[in-house]
C-alpha cells in the first residue's frame, strides 16, 4: 500500500486504540506502550507493518520520532524507501538510515549500504562503498548483510568479502585487504581434520613433516625464517616456524593466559583479536587454557590480523577446527594499515586482545596504532602481551603501548635467560592489562559538559558566560579526546554560534560534517557565514541543507535572506515561497494538542 502525500498525523492514543484490532496484537507489548515505554510503541509500528497497516506503522514512528531512537529512524527510512504509509522518497529514505547508521543500528548500516548499491537517495552507484558498510553490518551481526555479501561474491567475484553462515565448519573469513581465503585443500587440511584438539596435537604435525627432511634441508628452511621475524610465504616455512618456536611460545602464552583476571575468565562470552597472529598459536593456546580450567566462556567472534597470506589462511583453518562456531574474521594486512572499522567487534562484547611476539618489533608506528585501537568502540577491551625479553628498550617499548591506551595494569612480568623455565635459555617479558570502556568514559565526561552548557547559557552576555563557556568548551574538548562524536562537535558549534564566535562555530561544524554530513550542521554553519557577512558561503551551506533534507524549509528561508541581501531578489522570493509552501505541508502532520 502506498502512502498518500499529506494526511494529518494519528496521536499516540489513537493509535493505542486501533491496536487492540490490530492482527499481530501483543497484550505485555500494548501494556508496555500504555505505561510510555517508546521502544514497546516502536515495536507497536512493526506489528501494524506486519499486517499491511503501514499508515499507522509510521504513524507510531513519527509519534517518537523526536526520541532519537535508531530502530525509529530505520523503520522511517524504509517506510520512504518503499513508499509504505508515506510517498516514496529515497533522499528521506537515505536520510533516516543515516540517522540510524550513527546511532549504532545495524539495519541503519545496511541500508545506507544498499542505497550505495543502488545508487539511489541522491548518491551515485557506488560498490565499493556499499561493500564496506555490508562488511560493517556484519561484524555486528546483521544476517541480511552476511547473504549480501555472499552474493556480491558470486556476482563479482569478490572472494574477500565471502562470509557463509550456513557452514561454519567450512566457512570463511571477512577479509580485509586482500583477497584470501582460509587453508584448504592441502595435505595438511585434510590430516588436521584427523587431529585432536590442543596445540601438543598441532605441533605433532609439523614435527612429524620436518623429521622426514634432510639435515640440510632442515638448516636451509630454518636459516630462510630469519628467527621468525620474517613474514613465512611457504608451506614448509609455517612447519619449520611451529617445529623451532612454537613450544617456547605456548609455553609463555600458557603462563601469560593464568595470569588473566578473574573479572575476564567469567565472562560468558568474549572476542579475540589476535594481532600478528601467525599461524593461531595465541588462539589455540587460548582454547587449551579455557579446556583446561574447565571454563564455559564462550568465544563468539575471531578477529586474525597478519601480513602473510600463507599464515593467515592456516590461522583460519586452525580457527574453523578449534572454534567452529565462532565468527570468524581475517584481515590480511600490516599494523599501520588497519583501521578502527576492521576492529569493531559490535554487541557490546568484551575483547582480548593477544600481542605475541610483535610488540617488540619496531616495523610499525605505535602512536597511530594506537590511535586507532582507541577509536574503537568497545566495552572492555583486556591486553595480553607477550615478548621475549630482550632489553630495557624494548621493555619499555611495551609500556609506552599500555601508557598511551591509558591502560590499568593488571599484571607485569619479566624473566631472563634460565629463570623462566629451569634448562632453557627461553626470555619472557608479560603484560597483562585492560583499558576502561570509551562510551562510558566519554558520556561521563559528557554528562559534565551539559551540566556546565546550562549553566553557560543562563549567563550569555556576561562576564560569568564567558567564564562557564570556558570550562563547558573544556568538558566538550576532553569528551571529543576520547571520542569524535559528531553530536559533540555540534553542540559545541552550538554553544559558540550562541555566544556569536562565528569563526570556532564554523570550525567545529566543519569537524561534525568530517565525520557525518547532516543538513541541520550545514544550516547553522550557513547561519555563522551570513552573520559574518559573507553570503556566498552562507548559501552553499544553505544549499547542502536543501539537498540532504529536501523538506528544510528553514534553510530555504534562511537562503532567501541571503539571496536578497546580494541583490537577487527574484531567486530570495521563490526561496521564501518554498519555505512557506513546505512548512504549511508539514504542518498536517503535526500531532493534534
Amino acid at each position: 500500500m502506498k502512502g498518500s502525500k499529506y494526511r494529518r498525523l494519528r496521536s499516540r492514543s489513537e493509535l493505542l486504540k486501533l491496536y487492540r484490532s490490530c492482527l499481530y496484537f501483543d497484550e505485555r507489548r500494548y501494556n508496555e506502550a500504555m505505561a510510555g515505554d517508546d521502544m514497546s510503541f516502536c515495536d507497536i509500528g512493526m506489528d501494524f507493518a506486519r499486517g499491511n497497516e503501514y499508515d499507522y506503522a509510521v504513524d507510531c514512528w513519527k509519534n517518537i520520532e523526536h526520541k532519537d531512537i535508531a530502530a525509529v529512524y530505520n523503520n522511517l527510512g524504509v517506510s520512504y524507501f518503499y513508499g509504505n504509509g508515506v510517498e516514496q522518497n529515497f533522499e528521506k529514505a537515505l536520510e533516516y538510515y543515516k540517522r540510524s547508521e550513527a546511532l549504532g543500528n545495524d539495519f541503519g548500516v545496511y541500508n545506507v549500504g544498499v542505497c550505495y548499491e543502488q545508487g539511489v537517495g541522491g548518491v551515485k552507484k557506488d560498490l565499493e562503498k556499499a561493500i564496506q558498510k555490508y562488511r560493517i553490518a556484519a561484524k555486528m551481526g546483521n544476517n541480511m548483510a552476511v547473504q549480501v555479501l555472499n552474493r556480491l561474491t558470486h556476482e563479482h567475484n569478490l572472494s574477500n568479502y565471502y562470509y557463509d553462515d550456513t557452514d561454519k565448519q567450512n566457512q570463511d573469513g571477512i577479509w580485509g585487504g586482500s583477497r584470501y581465503e582460509i587453508e584448504r585443500g592441502t595435505n595438511y587440511a585434510y590430516k588436521l581434520k584427523k587431529c585432536g584438539f590442543s596445540f601438543e596435537d598441532i605441533y605433532r604435525l609439523s614435527v612429524d613433516f620436518i623429521n622426514k627432511l634432510e639435515a640440510q634441508e632442515k638448516d636451509e628452511l630454518f636459516e630462510m625464517m630469519s628467527r621468525g621475524v620474517d613474514i613465512l610465504d611457504s608451506e614448509p616455512l609455517l612447519n619449520m616456524y611451529i617445529y623451532s618456536y612454537g613450544k617456547m611460545h605456548s609455553a609463555k602464552l600458557n603462563y601469560a593466559f593464568k595470569k588473566l583476571p578473574q573479572e575476564f575468565i567469567c565472562k560468558d562470552e568474549t572476542c579475540l583479536i589476535d594481532y600478528g597472529c601467525g599461524q593461531g598459536i595465541g588462539m589455540i593456546c587460548y582454547h587449551d587454557f579455557l579446556r583446561e580450567i574447565g571454563c564455559k566462556q564462550k568465544v563468539k567472534k575471531i578477529i586474525l590480523i597478519d601480513p602473510s597470506e600463507f599464515c593467515l589462511k592456516r590461522a583460519g583453518l586452525h580457527a574453523r577446527h578449534f572454534f567452529p562456531e565462532a565468527d570468524l574474521y581475517c584481515i590480511c594486512k600490516t599494523f599501520n594499515n588497519l583501521t578502527s572499522s576492521d576492529l569493531f567487534v559490535g554487541d557490546n562484547m568484551p575483547s582480548l586482545n593477544i600481542f605475541s611476539n610483535v610488540l617488540d618489533m619496531d616495523s610499525f608506528d605505535i602512536n597511530s596504532f594506537t590511535e586507532t585501537i582507541k577509536n574503537v568502540p568497545i566495552c572492555e577491551k583486556y591486553f595480553l602481551c607477550v615478548s621475549p625479553y630482550i632489553n630495557k628498550d624494548i621493555s619499555y617499548r611495551l609500556d609506552s603501548f599500555a601508557n598511551l591506551l591509558d591502560a590499568v595494569d593488571l599484571y607485569k612480568y619479566t624473566a631472563s635467560a634460565g629463570s623462566f623455565i629451569l634448562g632453557k635459555k627461553w626470555t619472557c617479558d608479560i603484560r597483562i592489562f585492560k583499558t576502561e570502556c570509551l562510551e562510558n568514559i566519554y558520556n561521563s565526561i559528557i554528562e559534565k559538559a551539559h551540566i556546565a552548557e546550562a549553566k553557560c547559557r543562563k549567563e550569555i552576555g556576561t562576564i560569568m558566560g564567558e567564564i562557564f563557556l570556558k570550562e563547558t568548551v573544556d568538558y566538550y574538548l576532553q569528551a571529543l579526546n576520547v571520542y569524535q562524536n559528531p553530536d559533540a562537535y555540534y553542540n559545541l558549534a552550538n554553544l559558540y554560534k550562541d555566544f556569536e564566535k562565528y569563526d570556532e562555530a564554523i570550525k567545529y561544524y566543519q569537524k561534525s560534517l568530517d565525520i557525518v554530513e547532516d543538513n541541520e550542521v550545514y544550516c547553522n554553519m550557513g547561519v555563522c557565514y551570513y552573520n559574518k557577512y559573507d553570503d556566498i558561503k552562507a548559501i552553499e551551506c544553505f544549499e547542502k541543507a536543501i539537498e540532504l533534507n529536501k523538506d528544510d524549509y528553514i534553510s530555504f528561508f534562511n537562503m532567501g535572506n541571503a539571496l536578497h541581501n546580494l541583490g537577487r531578489d527574484e531567486e530570495a522570493e521563490e526561496c521564501y515561497i518554498m519555505s512557506e509552501t513546505i512548512r504549511d505541508n508539514l504542518d498536517m502532520y503535526e500531532p493534534p494538542f
